[in-house]
Protein backbone atom coordinates (compact mmCIF):
# COMPACT_ATOMS: atom_id res chain seq x y z
CA UNK A 1 0.00 0.00 0.00
CA UNK A 2 1.37 3.40 -0.93
CA UNK A 3 1.26 6.52 1.17
CA UNK A 4 -1.28 9.17 0.18
CA UNK A 5 0.21 12.14 -1.71
CA UNK A 6 1.49 14.95 0.47
CA UNK A 7 0.09 18.45 0.30
CA UNK A 8 2.05 20.80 -1.91
CA UNK A 9 4.26 23.35 -0.21
CA UNK A 10 4.10 27.05 -1.00
CA UNK A 11 7.41 26.81 -2.83
CA UNK A 12 5.79 24.50 -5.38
CA UNK A 13 3.29 27.21 -6.28
CA UNK A 14 6.16 29.68 -6.71
CA UNK A 15 7.92 27.24 -9.04
CA UNK A 16 4.68 26.72 -10.97
CA UNK A 17 4.28 30.48 -11.41
CA UNK A 18 7.88 30.81 -12.58
CA UNK A 19 7.38 27.99 -15.06
CA UNK A 20 4.20 29.61 -16.40
CA UNK A 21 5.94 32.95 -17.01
CA UNK A 22 8.31 31.46 -19.59
CA UNK A 23 5.73 30.13 -22.06
CA UNK A 24 3.46 33.13 -21.44
CA UNK A 25 6.20 35.49 -22.58
CA UNK A 26 6.88 33.38 -25.65
CA UNK A 27 3.17 33.07 -26.46
CA UNK A 28 2.73 36.85 -26.24
CA UNK A 29 5.73 37.52 -28.45
CA UNK A 30 4.59 35.04 -31.11
CA UNK A 31 0.82 35.49 -31.08
CA UNK A 32 -1.19 37.05 -33.86
CA UNK A 33 -1.86 40.76 -33.30
CA UNK A 34 -5.36 40.46 -34.77
CA UNK A 35 -7.65 37.99 -36.46
CA UNK A 36 -5.87 34.95 -37.80
CA UNK A 37 -8.13 33.32 -40.30
CA UNK A 38 -11.75 32.38 -40.61
CA UNK A 39 -13.99 29.98 -38.79
CA UNK A 40 -13.58 29.33 -35.09
CA UNK A 41 -10.59 31.66 -34.67
CA UNK A 42 -12.54 34.67 -35.88
CA UNK A 43 -15.71 33.58 -34.13
CA UNK A 44 -14.05 33.17 -30.72
CA UNK A 45 -12.40 36.58 -31.09
CA UNK A 46 -15.71 38.39 -30.71
CA UNK A 47 -18.31 35.99 -29.29
CA UNK A 48 -17.26 36.66 -25.69
CA UNK A 49 -17.88 40.40 -26.08
CA UNK A 50 -21.53 39.79 -26.91
CA UNK A 51 -21.92 36.75 -24.60
CA UNK A 52 -22.90 34.67 -27.58
CA UNK A 53 -22.79 30.92 -28.14
CA UNK A 54 -20.24 29.93 -30.80
CA UNK A 55 -21.60 26.38 -31.21
CA UNK A 56 -22.33 23.39 -29.03
CA UNK A 57 -21.30 22.87 -26.25
CA UNK A 58 -21.06 26.64 -25.91
CA UNK A 59 -17.82 26.87 -23.86
CA UNK A 60 -19.45 28.83 -21.01
CA UNK A 61 -16.32 29.38 -18.90
CA UNK A 62 -14.28 30.59 -21.86
CA UNK A 63 -17.10 32.89 -22.99
CA UNK A 64 -17.42 34.44 -19.52
CA UNK A 65 -13.66 34.92 -19.18
CA UNK A 66 -13.39 36.41 -22.66
CA UNK A 67 -16.29 38.73 -21.87
CA UNK A 68 -14.42 40.05 -18.83
CA UNK A 69 -11.23 40.29 -20.88
CA UNK A 70 -13.05 42.29 -23.56
CA UNK A 71 -13.30 45.24 -21.16
CA UNK A 72 -9.54 45.48 -20.60
CA UNK A 73 -8.39 48.66 -22.41
CA UNK A 74 -5.38 47.07 -24.13
CA UNK A 75 -5.02 46.62 -27.88
CA UNK A 76 -7.79 45.49 -30.16
CA UNK A 77 -10.49 43.02 -29.18
CA UNK A 78 -8.82 40.29 -31.22
CA UNK A 79 -5.47 41.01 -29.53
CA UNK A 80 -7.07 40.76 -26.07
CA UNK A 81 -8.70 37.43 -26.94
CA UNK A 82 -5.41 36.07 -28.25
CA UNK A 83 -3.71 37.28 -25.04
CA UNK A 84 -6.39 35.47 -23.03
CA UNK A 85 -5.57 32.26 -24.88
CA UNK A 86 -1.88 32.81 -24.12
CA UNK A 87 -2.68 33.34 -20.44
CA UNK A 88 -4.85 30.23 -20.25
CA UNK A 89 -2.11 28.20 -21.93
CA UNK A 90 0.43 29.41 -19.38
CA UNK A 91 -1.94 28.61 -16.50
CA UNK A 92 -2.37 25.12 -17.94
CA UNK A 93 1.41 24.64 -17.91
CA UNK A 94 1.48 25.64 -14.21
CA UNK A 95 -1.39 23.29 -13.37
CA UNK A 96 0.32 20.44 -15.23
CA UNK A 97 3.43 20.99 -13.10
CA UNK A 98 1.41 21.04 -9.87
CA UNK A 99 -0.48 17.90 -10.82
CA UNK A 100 2.72 16.04 -11.56
CA UNK A 101 4.26 17.14 -8.26
CA UNK A 102 1.12 16.03 -6.42
CA UNK A 103 1.45 12.62 -8.09
CA UNK A 104 5.00 12.31 -6.78
CA UNK A 105 7.01 13.13 -9.90
CA UNK A 106 10.41 14.66 -9.13
CA UNK A 107 10.69 18.44 -9.42
CA UNK A 108 13.04 18.44 -12.41
CA UNK A 109 10.98 15.85 -14.28
CA UNK A 110 7.77 17.81 -13.61
CA UNK A 111 9.40 21.04 -14.81
CA UNK A 112 10.67 19.34 -17.97
CA UNK A 113 7.31 17.72 -18.71
CA UNK A 114 5.33 20.93 -18.08
CA UNK A 115 7.63 22.94 -20.34
CA UNK A 116 7.53 20.20 -22.98
CA UNK A 117 3.74 20.50 -22.89
CA UNK A 118 3.88 24.29 -23.11
CA UNK A 119 6.37 24.43 -25.95
CA UNK A 120 4.99 21.48 -27.90
CA UNK A 121 3.78 22.43 -31.36
CA UNK A 122 0.15 21.36 -30.92
CA UNK A 123 -0.28 23.15 -27.58
CA UNK A 124 1.70 26.26 -28.54
CA UNK A 125 -0.27 26.82 -31.73
CA UNK A 126 -3.52 26.97 -29.76
CA UNK A 127 -2.15 29.18 -27.01
CA UNK A 128 -1.31 32.21 -29.09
Amino acid sequence: MTDPPQRLQASEFAVAAAIAVMPFGVYLSTMYPGLNGVGDAAKFAFVGKILGTPHAPGYPLYILLSHLCSYVPWGTLAYRMNALSALMGAVTVAIAYLLMRRLGVSRMSAIAAALALGFGDAFWSRSQ
